[in-house]
């Protein structure tokens, strides 16, 4: 987190959960994105990493409506 949100009282969450991915929308929407979201911990936020040239996946994140992914 950056000085400036700091200064502001923006907290980053408790958990960050990264996953990174290539080729495999199915996987990572089907099973990985929903595990992680699933979590009985809700201040988490997940790091989705699009490794390469990927417009499958990418399409398949942008229908995704949870504000923890990024």
């Amino acid at each position: 987190m950056g000085q400036e949100q700091r200064e502001k009282g923006v907290e980053a969450p408790l958990v960050s959960v990264v996953i990174p991915t290539h080729r495999r929308a199915d996987l990572l929407l089907g099973r990985a994105l929903p595990s992680a979201l699933g979590q009985t911990l809700q201040d988490l936020e997940v790091i989705v990493v699009v490794d390469g040239a990927d417009p499958e996946t990418l399409a398949g994140l942008a229908t995704v409506r949870d504000a923890r992914v990024r």
